[in-house]
């Protein structure tokens, strides 16, 4: 079953992309597009460009992720947290960061309204990471009360060590997320 497959690498991939090994994520969201192109079932072709594009750009290859964010289309990027995402730093290497985090925490935002917890996270985080930390922290912080989320907490304690500009909670920060097995 070419779905069940496409999928199957996909999930992987996400979870690679998640623990930081950028170079394997890469690999399955490769995997993806290619047997989407020989072998059939389109579906998750787009979803696996976004990802593969936001691997690249946080391995520092700007130039071959604009590249793949080239080939999506515009009603993707509007429609898909992941692809606005990709798109967004994009923006940011390329000297855009204040317009890419605003676009990310308003992007987090609606996806928060609609439920979609673990997308606004990915995007407030995100924001953090490109030096938006205060203005991420306390949405971060809202969406981790009542969460039993250990990745949800790591990256709410992030964004709160980085707008502190706290040490301690900058090194306390990275031994959660490497005792969650996190790179």
């Amino acid at each position: 079953d070419e779905l069940g497959t496409r999928y199957n690498e996909l999930m992987l991939g996400q979870c690679y992309l998640g623990m930081g090994q950028l170079d394997t994520a890469g690999r399955w969201f490769s995997d993806v597009i290619s047997g989407s192109q020989v072998r059939g079932s389109v579906f998750y072709l787009d979803q696996a460009k976004a990802f593969l594009a936001l691997s690249m750009l946080w391995s520092g290859r700007p130039g071959e992720a604009a590249a793949v964010l080239a080939d999506l289309d515009q009603k993707l990027v509007a429609a898909s947290s992941v692809a606005a995402l990709a798109t967004l730093w994009l923006d940011a290497v390329r000297g855009g960061k204040d317009r890419a985090t605003t676009g990310m925490i308003r992007r987090a935002r609606s996806a928060s309204d609609r439920g979609h917890v673990i997308h606004a996270a990915r995007l407030l985080h995100a924001a953090a990471r490109l030096g938006a930390a205060s203005q991420a922290a306390p949405a971060l912080a809202s969406l981790a009360t009542g969460s039993a989320s250990g990745l949800l907490h790591a990256q709410a304690a992030h964004a709160a060590a980085e707008a502190s500009s706290d040490r301690d909670a900058l090194v306390a920060s990275g031994e959660r997320w490497e005792a969650l097995g996190y790179n």
